[in-house]
């Protein structure tokens, strides 16, 4: 049986409460580049569907919260 806790921590109120979570199990330590595992990262908005976009300061390369995950190019609401 699922503990109570785990179902309240997977079952999120918003989307952004979604984005959130999914950061803090991705990059527990902080964000970091998924291309070049740098964390000199500048935040840079958001896309339309309410993901953080970041820049690289490393590498120079643009990412957002889905990158390089199996959502990354969903077509259903998160």
């Amino acid at each position: 049986m699922i503990e109570s806790s785990i179902v309240k921590e997977v079952f999120l109120p918003n989307r952004g409460s979604c984005f959130e979570y999914l950061r803090k199990l991705r990059w527990p330590d902080g964000v970091r580049c998924p291309y070049c595992r740098a964390s000199r990262i500048h935040k840079d908005g958001y896309t339309d569907k309410g993901a953080a976009k970041y820049h690289c300061l490393n590498c120079g390369r643009y990412f957002n919260d889905l990158t390089k995950t199996i959502f990354e190019h969903h077509k259903f609401p998160i």
